[in-house]
């Protein structure tokens, strides 16, 4: 795909509609990214958001897609469950996210609760009322594994607006996609309830298997119920349940060649770009529920008290052919269609949550404060182990993660124009883990059972200036944590389990502007930022194992700009861009990085790129037509830490055309992902015994029709 015509096509099609003379406004997006409700434009913190309609316009379907739409931001599939993801946001990265005992750099919130399982948070999406993604360690508000940001999933609150709607899709690959929402009031002016569900299946998968079939396939569903409780001027209360998950094909490694060892790279895929070469059938199933109770009361001064408790429970099995089907005969020989090492694995895990929160104004109304207390127990257990036709060995391990953390913020006006933020928070992380290995290739004790605490207290410091009436600049240094943990990737080396890895943190520099500009119909939002990371983590593939290890010191520095333009009445233009350099510092000298002569970090492109339109015409009296187009572009990364395999460029293009009546009571709509059918790759494992890559999907079509009964 040629990315210069790619643009090009987008820009002229939206020159297309550029000649009415009607002018309009760029919508305004309230955000809590501090906690409490606020104009985007006016919060001190580099934050992108997405309302329910952009959400819709941009095809963010699962929680993986957001990644595309926002600078410096990558989130793609690399093993385990197919539908799960690892996540890398400026520098920092998880790269084995299906382990009980990782955990992401970047937090996932849903409804303000914090999810920490990345093999289960990529749901359909369904219901959502905003998007918002935090970029830079939120050291004081968060806290909890934010050294490189957050993404906050809010669904709709039910009130006294009632809804209700429906679709149906229908795409290629045997594909389709149900969805349902309805809210409103029960009892007028004190209770509301709401529900949503999207249940979808892809019955017919895109890889070719040298054994006959097509993998691929998956069945997806997501639910959730609200009760949203307002009968009072001073007392809200919302109470939430969710179901999401499903099974799937599993994870297909693509085997390349003709080498493992040493890989050959960039190498040629062995049997074809989307070949599922091994003769074992791999397989995912996972489960994720819970609920939450979010009460807020408002006391005596202006002072408001929250209070956020929340249960989650998850289920998770897969197994895959680390080596894709390929088996090395000798160096440069490799025989496909073959089982090479199957990894199989389940696990479980529960977490119990609570936050209390109390903020208000203080100094006639000069001050805004905010202090809160957070308490976190997860515990679980995950059996994993390796097959080659016969067992080599299991590991079952336990984990229990007890997290504490008490913060405050406050932010000061000095005069009219200019704001002065500082914030502090303790965090202090208590691990226990126990890891028993069986089978003929264990080596080591038997037996490793450790235990951990980690604690950090991280500042951060804030100036704002507003500098006109919509133009505001700020500079932000912030320290982040993340707490170190213990090896699950050892693949039976149990002296490699016995060493856990350190903590993480992060010293971060940033200044930015936000600017509404042109009548308000130009909005140009950026930011410059420098992140400097001591005892980084990373995963090293090494020949006994993929273990985790602090590699050192390194630099990142970068900048972000966002860009949207409304030259006319229903024509939104947007961009993003993102760059990125990262530098080594110090290095353990006995580390694989180190050795290797690495110089980047993994997933660190020097740019990412998102553009495109959505435009609205009517064409009678009560229909109109819509169509809207993106291409999104990244430079080439590594894919892991020591540089050995390289991951080339690509860019992707989605579109979508429809037709709908002006109140909104249907739609029709015609919808496409990678529309120019790009083979690409987003990442792989070269060494250890293995040479695999991961392929995203062809491109992908689907015919919706939605109704509105309300």
């Amino acid at each position: 795909m040629n990315f210069k015509k790619a643009s090009l096509a987008v820009a002229v099609i939206a020159g297309i509609f550029s000649f009415s003379p009607t002018w309009s406004q760029i919508e305004e997006i309230i955000v809590t990214a501090e906690r409490r409700s606020e104009n985007m434009q006016e919060v001190p913190v580099t934050v992108s958001a997405f309302s329910s309609d952009t959400i819709e316009k941009r095809q963010i379907d699962v929680t993986k897609d957001i990644a595309f739409h926002v600078p410096n931001f990558l989130a793609y599939t690399l093993t385990s469950n197919a539908d799960g993801f690892q996540v890398h946001m400026r520098g920092v990265s998880i790269q084995n996210g299906a382990m009980v005992t990782s955990e992401p750099p970047i937090a996932f919130y849903e409804d303000d609760v914090y999810r920490g399982r990345l093999s289960v948070i990529n749901s359909q999406l369904s219901d959502i009322e905003r998007i918002e993604v935090l970029r830079g360690p939120q050291a004081t508000l968060y806290g909890r594994n934010t050294i490189s940001g957050a993404v906050k999933i809010i669904s709709r609150t039910p009130n006294d607006d009632s809804w209700a709607n429906a679709s149906i899709g229908f795409g290629n690959y045997k594909t389709n996609l149900l969805t349902a929402s309805a809210g409103g009031p029960i009892i007028e002016g004190s209770l509301a309830g709401s529900f949503a569900l999207a249940s979808g299946n892809r019955n017919e998968g895109y890889f070719d298997n040298s054994t006959g079939g097509h993998p691929g396939e998956y069945d997806r569903h997501a639910f959730r119920g609200k009760l949203h409780w307002y009968g009072s001027d001073t007392l809200d209360v919302v109470i939430s349940v969710f179901d999401s998950g499903g099974e799937n094909d599993g994870y297909n490694a693509v085997p390349y060649g003709p080498s493992f060892d040493p890989p050959s790279v960039p190498g040629e895929p062995l049997g074809g770009f989307y070949c599922a070469c091994s003769a074992y059938p791999a397989s995912g199933d996972g489960d994720f529920s819970g609920g939450s109770l979010h009460i807020s009361a408002d006391l005596k001064n202006g002072t408001t008290l929250e209070s956020i408790t929340a249960v989650t429970d998850l289920e998770d099995i897969f197994s895959f052919d680390l080596n894709g089907g390929a088996y090395q005969v000798a160096p440069g020989f490799v025989v496909l269609g073959v089982q090479g090492l199957v990894v199989l694995s389940e696990s479980e895990a529960e977490q119990v949550s609570q936050e209390f929160r109390m903020s208000g104004k203080a100094k006639n109304d000069r001050l805004d404060w905010i202090l809160g207390l957070y308490f976190l127990d997860e515990e679980g257990s995950q059996t994993f182990g390796g097959d080659v036709g016969f067992p080599l060995w299991t590991e079952n391990m336990t984990f229990a993660t007890h997290s504490t953390a008490v913060f405050t913020q406050l932010t000061y006006q000095l005069s009219d124009e200019l704001s002065l933020t500082a914030g502090l928070r303790y965090t202090e992380d208590r691990k226990d883990y126990t890891n028993q290995c069986a089978g003929f290739i264990c080596s080591g004790p038997a037996t490793v059972a450790l235990d951990e605490t980690f604690s950090e207290t991280t500042p951060k410091f804030g100036l704002e200036y507003q500098w006109k009436d919509n133009v505001m600049v700020y500079a932000v240094v912030a320290n982040g944590f993340q707490a170190g943990g213990f090896q699950t990737l050892c693949f039976a080396n149990m002296n490699c389990a016995l060493n856990p890895y350190k903590p993480q943190t992060v010293w971060n520099y940033e200044v930015g502007i936000k600017s509404d500009l042109l009548d308000n119909t130009l909005r140009v939002n950026a930011s410059a930022f420098l992140a400097q990371y001591d005892d980084i983590q990373q995963t090293i593939v090494q020949p006994t194992g993929f273990p985790q290890g602090n590699v050192g010191e390194v630099d990142v520095n970068g900048l972000e700009l966002e860009l949207t333009w409304v030259p006319v009445d229903n024509l939104n233009i947007f961009a993003t861009v993102g760059f990125m350099d990262s530098d080594y510092g110090t290095l353990a000298a006995d580390s694989e990085v180190a050795m290797s002569g690495a110089d980047t970090l993994p997933s660190t492109p020097d740019y990412t790129i998102s553009t495109g339109f959505d435009y609205t015409w009517n064409v009678k009296d009560n229909l109109e037509v819509f169509a809207g187009a993106s291409v999104f572009k990244t430079d080439e990364y590594f894919s892991e830490a020591t540089n050995a395999l390289l991951i080339p460029s690509y860019s992707l293009v989605n579109a979508y055309l429809g037709i709908r009546q002006s109140d909104g009571r249907w739609q029709l709509s015609l919808k496409g992902k990678n529309i120019a059918d790009e083979k690409y790759i987003v990442s792989g494992i070269a060494g250890g015994g293995t040479n695999i890559r991961h392929t995203e999907p062809p491109a992908e079509y689907m015919l919706t029709v939605k109704f509105n009964f309300m």
